[in-house]
């Protein structure tokens, strides 16, 4: 009967030290994805970078023919925001916009272009984290150019300065 006890009393410190590792376990777990879920994400550019540099970082395909590229992205939780300016030939600007509704869906609709009306060029910024750095998003330079999109959410906004071969990129949540 003795043998029996001593058995009975390390197979419950056993299940109590397991019992206590996986409540141990779980609270970190817990606590990882509650920090993932309260801490934004922010990845951008410091300056202008080359195609090679902006490969596999930027939130949209470029054009082979890309340069002074800068982006910005915001991710928390379910949010997201994301700019993208490059410069290129206006001609491969124009033509990049099919490259922009393949990206994934719900891009199967067409993105319309239309004539810019240089005095309607606002975008609110105004709601992003201060560690976003976005002035290089200089839509109010365009003089001449096209625009599209933005038709809800997930649904990007096109603009292209056809003077100077600039791409402008924005979507949002």
């Amino acid at each position: 009967m003795a043998e029996a006890s001593k058995r009975w009393l390390t197979f419950r410190r056993v299940l109590v030290g397991a019992v206590v590792l996986i409540l141990l376990a779980a609270l970190g777990l817990f606590l990882y994805v509650n920090h993932l879920l309260h801490s934004p994400t922010v990845w951008q550019t410091s300056g202008p970078v080359t195609l090679q540099e902006a490969s596999g970082r930027c939130p949209i395909p470029l054009p082979a023919t890309a340069k002074n590229i800068q982006y910005a992205a915001y991710s928390h939780w379910a949010a997201y925001e994301a700019f993208v300016r490059f410069e290129a030939p206006a001609t491969d600007c124009l033509a990049h916009v099919d490259a922009i509704i393949k990206m994934s869906p719900p891009y199967d609709h067409p993105i319309k272009l239309m004539p810019i009306d240089p005095s309607c060029l606002v975008l609110k910024m105004s709601d992003l984290p201060s560690a976003m750095k976005t002035s290089w998003f200089d839509l109010q330079r365009i003089k001449r150019g096209q625009w599209g999109g933005g038709g809800g959410s997930y649904w990007p906004q096109v603009w292209v300065d056809e003077d100077n071969g600039v791409f402008y990129y924005h979507i949002t949540d």
